[in-house]
């Protein structure tokens, strides 16, 4: 199961629990300085206020706040009762919830497709020229081989810049978190085209990061503010949940779980129904960590919380390893030692074990499916793409910095969004984004890892990309 797929246990009990910065600078904003000075716009400071959405719906030609599945974006009671009503509901019961589950129970229920197929990619490029933003998006094709091609005709959503596209387990509809808040949903046709479903799609958060439900009837979204930041808007920090329609559609479900700054949201393989949250407080638990292991044996509670971070950290890439033990998370913090955190997952118990310095901005973070090698996207100074090889044989210290990858055709230029293929042949292939193109990279079972170098997607600013996505 992918790190960023969580468990269906605990993703439904989290959806039944409805509720009516001091991190520091992250790898987006270190990012958005160096663009400035190659006169390459950076997105905006996540303010949260509708009077944005407005701004980037003019941008893009968009309409942020009507693109809501019909819903009214201030009716935060009727949202708010439909995310406590869910445990009632049929899409938050977990008997209904499995992968593999038939029609009877699921009316599209999303299969994943042959692990040797050709896989879409989705990448955007958020960039123009005289420092403006575009909301231009385009598909990849990804052969079987391992061969890129493309990109196709481009589709207008809004300007995302960091993070990665979250498709479901059928990679039929992707969704990303876009520069406003707002989530961007297409649908992949037969013919390998998008089709646009929500340029826009607002609800009551503000997103930050989205993270698939393995069912893919569902997703939940980060908002990493703090709990009382929504004002009149009716936000604030926390997990919410958007409910996927056969078609792509979204309804937004309101509020799973009440957080401060939360940044990111890791299944626990071999322990189902639980999860690590990166948050500041959760729930009624305000203080003792800022990484905590959730439970949803009943309902969604606290079962141990531990320091994992200094207190100026700021996560920004995120990781799990494929056997649950060790979850990784990168420090992208302004004001603190930047680099990557790893902590074990001993049982009911969260025990911070090191601290991997020297990586800057730590942008994004993947696990080989041997769980033996982890790459790490160093988005900024400097800016590279890191190795971390894992030895059990050393509890108290189990992972070390190989260096960084030995490239082929000259060094990385700003990794900013990263994605593994975990199945079929393709298993432990990286795609990166960069200034240039998308990098490919293989992480074998063998630990060793091999640069088949940058596809250019034709130079130039508005050739950028940022956001990267592949059908899983």
């Amino acid at each position: 199961m992918s790190a960023r797929m969580l468990g269906v246990a605990v993703l439904a009990a989290l959806a039944a629990a409805g509720c009516g910065g001091d991190g520091g600078g992250t790898a987006r904003d270190a990012v958005a300085d160096d663009a400035a000075r190659m006169d390459v716009p950076a997105g905006d400071e996540a303010t949260g206020t509708d009077a944005d959405r407005d701004l980037a719906a003019q941008e893009t030609g968009g309409d942020a706040t009507s693109d809501a599945a019909g819903e009214d974006p201030a009716a935060g009671d009727e949202a708010d009762g439909e995310a406590a009503d869910a445990a009632t509901d049929p899409v938050a019961d977990p008997a209904a919830e499995d992968a593999t589950e038939d029609a009877d129970t699921n009316p599209c229920p999303r299969l994943p497709g042959a692990a040797d197929r050709a896989r879409v990619v989705a990448v955007s490029f958020p960039y123009l020229e005289g420092a403006r933003k575009s909301g231009d998006w385009a598909l990849l094709q990804l052969a079987a081989d391992g061969t890129l091609s493309g990109p196709g005709p481009r589709f207008q959503m809004g300007p995302a810049f960091d993070g990665e596209v979250a498709f479901t387990p059928d990679g039929e509809i992707g969704i990303a978190v876009q520069d406003d808040g707002t989530l961007g949903v297409f649908r992949v046709a037969g013919d390998g085209t998008a089709q646009v479903v929500h340029a826009a799609f607002a609800g009551h958060f503000y997103a930050s990061r989205i993270v698939m439900s393995a069912a893919g009837d569902h997703a939940f979204v980060l908002d990493t503010e703090w709990r009382d930041s929504g004002g009149s808007t009716r936000r604030g920090g926390g997990v919410y949940r958007v409910d996927i329609g056969c078609d792509g559609t979204l309804t937004d479900r309101g509020m799973a779980m009440p957080a401060k700054l939360p940044a990111a949201l890791l299944a626990v393989p071999g322990q189902p129904g639980r999860a690590v949250l990166a948050a500041r407080d959760v729930l009624d638990v305000m203080s003792g960590g800022d990484l905590h292991l959730l439970s949803s044996e009943d309902a969604p509670t606290v079962v141990h919380s531990a320091a994992a971070l200094s207190e100026d950290s700021s996560v920004d890439g995120s990781a799990m390893t494929p056997d649950g033990k060790f979850a990784l998370l990168g420090d992208s913090g302004m004001f603190s030692t930047q680099g990557v955190g790893v902590v074990e997952v001993a049982g009911d118990t969260l025990v911070p074990r090191q601290f991997l310095s020297g990586i800057g901005n730590p942008a994004a973070i993947v696990v080989s499916p041997s769980g033996g090698t982890a790459l790490v996207a160093g988005a900024y100074e400097p800016d590279d793409l890191w190795i971390l090889d894992r030895d059990d044989a050393h509890p108290e210290a189990p992972f070390s910095i190989r260096g960084t990858v030995e490239y082929a055709g000259g060094g990385s230029q700003l990794p900013t969004s990263m994605v593994m293929l975990e199945r079929g042949p393709l298993a432990g292939r990286v795609l990166v984004t960069e200034v240039t193109g998308i990098r490919q990279i293989d992480l074998a079972t063998d630990g060793s890892v091999v640069d088949h170098g940058v596809f250019p997607l034709g130079g130039g600013v508005t050739n950028m990309p940022a956001v990267i996505g592949v059908q899983p």
